[in-house]
């Protein structure tokens, strides 16, 4: 096993409780929780609800994004902050809001 020179790792330090990680800021708040917040450049944007792509793929995207805010999130009421802000993003993109409420409903469910 040879080692590539060729590849590099970052290393992200907190400064003033805030580190970068992948997409997001994640800020250690006055009790050690970690509420996520987007990146400035974070836009909002998806694909467009009435693109050409089968519906299981847009709910999915619903999906995968309530499951990702819920494994960073390290209390429920940051959860339930971060899910809010989510929320927000949808229709903009042309998600109609029963989409969301569905897969939070089901997401919720499986969970607890």
């Amino acid at each position: 096993d040879k080692v590539d020179t060729s590849i590099q790792f970052d290393k992200e330090t907190e400064i003033n409780g805030k580190f970068v990680f992948l997409d997001t800021i994640v800020k250690r708040n006055n009790n050690g929780a970690y509420p996520v917040i987007s990146k400035p450049t974070d836009k909002g944007l998806f694909y467009n609800f009435k693109s050409l792509i089968p519906h299981r793929y847009k709910y999915n995207l619903v999906y995968c994004l309530i499951h990702r805010v819920y494994q960073i999130a390290s209390s429920f009421n940051i959860f339930n902050d971060d899910l809010q802000g989510l929320r927000t993003k949808f229709p903009k993109n042309g998600f109609p809001s029963d989409l969301f409420d569905n897969a939070v409903n089901s997401f919720l469910n499986k969970q607890y």
